[in-house]
């Protein structure tokens, strides 16, 4: 039977303990944390098979209130609700009967997030860049045609696996961008990090946050293909000014490297004004999707993904959660273990399309890309900035 490793506090209470060793999750490390929580490695067993896994626990209590009253629980809601191959899949959600805690189980990305990948490995190659962008691309098509956005995107929140694909996670600040009537409307909290955020968003009015998506897409490819971000470490203010007159430019040593449709594409994402940049339709019709004569398609789950949306949005819209609810209202079924744990514990079990995801390694993925070989370069041999992890937005007035 799978133990729960003593020396880590994961903040359970004993029953809670003996509700994962009856199915059968091994807590092994912890890989990361966050704003909301830390996340782990885990083992879990099912009959013979033991997969892995990562949990991200979330305290209810540790959390600001404002993200457990407000952005948890459109997180939960939207974690539920999204099936792409290219967004880090939940294989089920853990609940503490009080609210006070939520056990987030997901696929594990193997080789990390995209900034220590970068960080690690330097400047990641055009080609390789292009294969996950496109993924990042898709993965975004399907969020915008539920009319979600993350409001979250940087190279923390993308997550690579074993087969070098990508997939976007961390959902805290997504929502969605229509009322249940499929009403648009604006986005009027200014969140995410400081070097990822739009010029509209460090102008502290409503903003079109599909759109300021867009702009921290082209922050993301900036960072992968250079090793560095395309604006200095500023106050809003003066990088807004940065923001406004388009003032990066490439690294010299990527130059000989990068074609032209490349340096277009990131010129055309980092576009200051909203009204011009380009939408998520237009991106993937941009010629540097173009290969050999032919255009990047999707894959057969991605196409299915992707029409599935846009069958099925309003019924999205219709169920989503409201701005008022509170976690206790949030769905979750009792899972059937011991009686003297029963009281403690209630999870959203997953179904059985979930199972067998499990038991497919690959799941929705395929290897787009070779392993990339890369020279491993820490150091900087022209003047530039690191890429930085800034949690705090301030705003400003234009």
């Amino acid at each position: 039977m799978p133990e729960v490793n003593t020396s880590m506090d994961l903040g359970l209470t004993p029953s809670e303990e003996m509700v994962m060793l009856e199915q059968k999750y091994d807590f092994l490390k912890m890989i990361g944390e966050g704003a909301t929580g830390k996340v782990y490695l885990v083992n879990h067993k099912e009959g013979v098979n033991t997969f892995q896994m990562a949990c991200k626990i979330i305290h209810t209590q540790h959390a600001p209130k404002e993200i457990v009253a407000k952005f948890l629980p459109r997180e939960l809601d939207i974690l539920q609700k999204l099936e792409h191959p290219n967004i880090i899949h939940i294989y089920c959600i853990f609940k503490g009967v009080h609210g006070d805690k939520f056990l987030i189980f997901m696929r594990v990305a193997e080789l990390g997030d995209l900034l220590d990948y970068v960080l690690g490995n330097g400047e990641v190659p055009e080609m390789v860049m292009k294969c996950w962008t496109f993924q990042l691309v898709l993965a975004l098509e399907y969020l915008h045609t539920l009319e979600i956005a993350h409001r979250d995107l940087k190279c923390e929140n993308i997550l690579i696996t074993k087969n070098y694909n990508i997939k976007l996670a961390d959902f805290g600040f997504s929502r969605f961008m229509v009322d249940k009537n499929g009403k648009k409307g604006l986005s009027s909290t200014f969140c995410g990090s400081l070097p990822y955020s739009a010029p509209e968003i460090l102008r502290a009015r409503p903003y079109d946050a599909k759109g300021s998506d867009i702009w921290a897409l082209g922050v993301v490819i900036y960072v992968g293909l250079n090793k560095s971000m395309p604006f200095p470490d500023l106050p809003p203010k003066r990088l807004y000014k940065l923001q406004k007159k388009k003032s990066f430019k490439f690294r010299i040593k990527v130059l000989p490297h990068l074609t032209q449709d490349c340096f277009d594409f990131v010129y055309a994402l980092l576009e200051p004004d909203c009204k011009k940049r380009p939408k998520i339709e237009d991106i993937i019709q941009h010629p540097w999707f173009i290969e050999n004569g032919e255009r990047l398609k999707r894959s057969e789950n991605e196409e299915r993904a992707y029409e599935y949306a846009k069958r099925n949005k309003k019924t999205f819209w219709t169920q989503m959660v409201t701005e008022d609810i509170v976690i206790e209202d949030l769905p979750v079924t009792t899972l059937a273990v011991t009686e003297s744990s029963q009281n403690d514990f209630m999870v959203k079990k997953p179904h059985q399309s979930t199972l067998n995801a499990l038991r497919n390694a690959s799941y929705f993925g395929r290897r787009v890309v070779p392993s990339p070989t890369v020279s491993v370069d820490n150091k900087e041999s022209e003047k530039g900035e690191k890429p930085q992890t800034n949690e705090t937005v301030a705003v400003i007035e234009e």
